[in-house]
């Protein structure tokens, strides 16, 4: 059987207006698509249409005040329309697409109110003292409080993740278009290292919304080496714990998860059963920032690098 655990990272009220501007995005495609035939400035206002509503559906906690501006600029382009076709400039078919955008940027609108007041309800993303954090308030958190928390935080002792799977998201809106937000890791001490080494299981893709679930089968990858972060010259974050893709070897050669390191330090001092960590990416002697993960333990498993 799969084993599943409450992810409650969207309240019903985001979850509504998340549903209505992705319906907004989809028509601002195609108003992309017919602003091709009305010139640069029209192309590049429904492009810049498509992209804020791509990043409001992509993270709805952490970029809820882009919403007035999506609809407001909706409202815009869609009187701009109007009266360019008065004018004779506009045909009727762009105009009505202008028009079924800006009844889309309203029906989002129209969720703003509530789900603003869902969300600060239940979050509080200013908490400066680093205790009372949870999986879920993480997850609406801005990326200077995350920053700050990494910048401030003390890695976990690599051997209290031990013989542990925590479920894991990312917070980076590119995660989520490319449906590998979710993901679990694990930890296990294989017999004859002594470095602590982990995994990554293939995790469904159903919704933050929705629970965890890896299914039946384990189809482990991802291998890393997890070590205190100031070895081996890697003092990105010092006092972090480094998660390497690039030690293990049991990655092939080939692989591009290799050029990956994670920094984890505790979200609440004393605590390694909840991490805030930041990814970068390896090109040479370059590391790239891809974004920031939080990890919440989930549940104990016997895998000890062994077979399957």
């Amino acid at each position: 059987m799969s084993e599943e655990v409450t992810s409650p990272l969207l309240t019903p009220q985001l979850v509504a207006l998340r549903r209505a501007v992705g319906i907004g995005a989809v028509a601002d495609l195609v108003l992309a698509a017919a602003a091709t035939t009305h010139g640069p400035v029209a192309l590049a206002a429904a492009l810049g249409l498509l992209v804020m509503a791509l990043v409001i559906w992509g993270g709805p906690r952490r970029y809820l005040p882009l919403v007035p501006w999506y609809g407001w600029t909706h409202a815009a382009i869609g009187a701009f329309a109007a009266l360019d076709v008065l004018a004779g400039g506009t045909d009727l078919p762009t105009w009505t697409l202008a028009l079924i955008g800006g009844a889309v940027s309203t029906a989002a609108l129209r969720q703003y109110r509530p789900a603003g007041r869902a969300l600060w309800r239940e979050r509080d993303v200013e908490v400066q003292t680093w205790g009372g954090w949870t999986f879920e308030r993480l997850a609406g958190a801005r990326p200077g409080v995350l920053q700050s928390i990494v910048e401030r935080g003390l890695g976990p002792v690599p051997r209290d993740l031990a013989w542990w799977e925590y479920r894991c998201f990312h917070l980076h809106p590119l995660a989520r278009l490319v449906r590998a937000a979710k993901s679990t890791v694990g930890f296990f001490d294989a017999a004859g290292t002594a470095d602590l080494e982990g995994f990554r299981l293939a995790t469904s893709q159903t919704g933050e919304e929705q629970p965890w679930d890896t299914g039946e089968r384990k189809e482990r990858y991802g291998f890393f080496v997890a070590t205190p972060a100031d070895v081996q010259g890697r003092n990105r974050i010092p006092t972090a714990t480094a998660l390497d893709y690039q030690e293990s070897r049991r990655n092939p050669s080939g692989d591009w998860i290799r050029r990956r390191i994670t920094y984890l330090v505790m979200a609440n001092t004393g605590d390694p059963t909840l991490l805030v960590g930041k990814v970068f990416l390896r090109a040479g002697r370059i590391t790239i920032p891809a974004g920031y993960v939080i990890l919440e333990a989930w549940r104990e498993h016997r895998w000890d690098g062994a077979g399957p």
